[in-house]
Parts: structure tokens; sequence; C-alpha cells
């Protein structure tokens, strides 16, 4: 299924930057995203995903061309681009802060302080990959939920009143990433073509 979300999100990126392009149907492809065959005993699975590829598709523009951080991917970029995804699986709230794998979990904070709400995650790959600590993992999450109200030294301690006293939640998750580079879109896209 992930390696399907990347295959559709080059398809995506490719329709849009060469409009003159044969676009592949969703209906072309879903097989492959997990709905079987073309002849649906119920419409629920096909307007469930359809509901889901709409909301990817959406987001994977408004990331790709209108996120106001980043200059906007153009066509001779897309040949050197790669494409992952990871589905996200086993949501569980913790009640210890320590109570994660690096490069096994990933971490999603909620909570209220000040009056704000603050909200923050990191995929499983993001403390490996950045070479932090559970402790450093968990200052950054907070720093990405946009609360800089605690120091790295009074991290923990943070967590641990905040889970105890009820006013954070902290969720750990499970995900499976899947990639894709522009020579496998282009070798898929020739097979799904005939």
């Amino acid at each position: 299924m992930a390696k399907s979300l990347a295959y559709w999100a080059f398809e995506t990126l490719n329709s849009k930057l060469n409009p003159n392009s044969a676009s592949i149907a969703l209906k072309d492809y879903n097989s492959s995203l997990g709905v079987s065959s073309s002849d649906y005993p119920s419409k629920a699975p096909l307007l469930l995903l359809g509901t889901r590829m709409a909301t990817y598709v959406a987001a994977l523009e408004l990331s790709a061309f209108e996120d106001p951080r980043f200059p906007a991917i153009s066509s001779s970029e897309l040949p050197l681009l790669s494409v992952s995804v990871t589905l996200l699986d086993n949501f569980e709230p913790i009640d210890d802060p320590n109570d994660w794998e690096i490069g096994v979990h990933g971490l999603k904070v909620k909570f209220s302080a000040n009056g704000r709400h603050f909200l923050g995650t990191f995929l499983p790959v993001v403390a490996e990959e950045q070479e932090w600590d559970k402790k450093e993992t968990l200052w950054n999450l907070l720093r990405k939920a946009g609360y800089s109200g605690v120091s790295r030294a009074g991290t923990l301690d943070f967590y641990n009143k905040g889970i105890t006293e009820g006013w954070m939640d902290l969720t750990r998750y499970e995900g499976l990433k899947c990639g894709l580079d522009y020579k496998e879109y282009v070798a898929a896209r020739k097979e799904l073509e005939g």
C-alpha cells in the first residue's frame, strides 16, 4: 500500500507538472491500492479509498506547489525526486515519556498550556535520522508543537507532570515506510500502461 501511495504521489506530480501527459486514472490503479478488481460488491471501500486519496492528493499538491517555506517543484526536478510514504499504525497512549524505541516508534504530543493548544508529531524515522536521544527527541517534539516554555533539562519532568496531571496526551505509533525513486516510477508506469 505504501509503495502504491508513493507511486501515486509521482503520478500526481507528473500530471500537475506535465498537463499534456496521459494520466493514469485512479480506477486504473485501484487494485494496487487494496481495492479488489473493478467489480465492487460494495461501494464503501471505494468511497473510503477515494476520500483518502483525494485528501492525500490535495495535501501532496499543497506541499509540492504552495508551501510558502519552499520553492515550488518544477518539471525539471521531477527526475531527481524520490518519494517516501509512511503508513501509520498501532497508536498507543503512553504514561511514561521513555516508553518508546528510537527507529521503531513515532510520537505525538497534544496538550494545552497558558490558554493555547499544542500538537506535534515525529515519524518513527525522525529521531534516528537526526541522531537524537530520547530526551532530545521529546524536547524537539515540544518545539515542533510550537511550545518553548521548558528547558532541555526540564523536558522529562514537564512530560511526566503533564501526563500525571492529565493535561497532556503522549502517543507512540509505528510506521511502515516505503519509497520510490523516479526510475522506479517510470518503470511501474510503463507496466501499468501495458
